[in-house]
């Protein structure tokens, strides 16, 4: 068996849980600026699945310090949506900081 045959039923398994995340999607470079910053900082942000809702996800945040809580967000996302979310949180973070 080849490996691009390993990698399609891999692929066509992930679909099939409905755990799949957009791979096509690219950051910006504020974006990137904004992901940087929160990694330097310890900020931990990242896309959670839903239990028993294939496809849908929440945004997860740890704090510098309070890595063992991980607040979840209220929304649930599809996995079109979730990684502009999660900038979107690592912004909310970059921003908090540059206003003190």
């Amino acid at each position: 068996m080849s490996v691009g045959t390993l990698k399609a039923r891999e692929l066509a398994k992930k679909k099939k849980s409905g755990f799949l995340l957009d791979d096509t999607w690219m950051m910006s470079d504020e974006q990137s600026k904004w992901y940087v910053w929160g990694v330097n900082k310890g900020i931990i942000i990242s896309p959670i699945p839903v239990a028993n809702k294939p496809g849908k996800w929440y945004v997860g945040i740890s704090e510098p310090g309070k890595h063992k809580k991980v607040y979840k967000s209220k929304f649930q996302y599809d996995w079109k949506q979730i990684w502009d979310e999660v900038m979107n949180a690592y912004k909310y973070y970059y921003d908090k900081q540059k206003k003190v």
